[in-house]
């Protein structure tokens, strides 16, 4: 993905009334407000919006919504840490370089110091994806490769 797309926190989404013999009643349009730092496969509890009740004036029971996320190449979640492989020339990791990395929202200098071995993991806290329900957002771990 090129660049972070800004996030959206209500999406409208289909619904399909569908009575209890399986045949459709009618399709509903409802707004679905997403959590900050909700992960893949997080479901979301609609109530009042899923089948209807078995007896007559009881409430319609509760649609679930099954969040699935978009993958970014340049990165492998890890709850609200990423993770990236940053190729780093041996010239570099032995007398130390600044380097540029990707972030979500555009780039950053880091310094690689002298002797950087292969694998060495830099952490830039606070560069990662926010933590579900606000506040405070992850890490990005940076890890040399040659």
């Amino acid at each position: 993905m090129p660049g972070l797309r800004r996030p959206r926190r209500d999406h409208r989404c289909s619904v399909l009334k569908v009575r209890r013999d399986g045949t459709v009643a009618h399709e509903d349009t409802l707004t679905v407000r997403i959590p900050v730092g909700v992960e893949d496969g997080t479901a979301l509890r609609i109530p009042g919006h899923g089948l209807p009740a078995d007896k007559l004036g009881m409430p319609a029971g509760d649609l679930f919504v099954v969040i699935r996320t978009a993958e970014d190449s340049r990165f492998e979640r890890r709850g609200s840490d990423l993770y990236r492989t940053e190729t780093v020339e041996i010239v570099d990791a032995v007398l130390g370089a600044s380097i540029n990395v990707p972030l979500l929202d555009g780039q950053m200098s880091i310094d690689v110091p002298a002797g950087t071995q292969p694998d060495t993991v830099l952490r830039l806290h606070g560069n990662g994806l926010p933590r579900f329900g606000g506040g405070s957002r992850g890490d990005l771990y940076v890890i040399s490769g040659g």
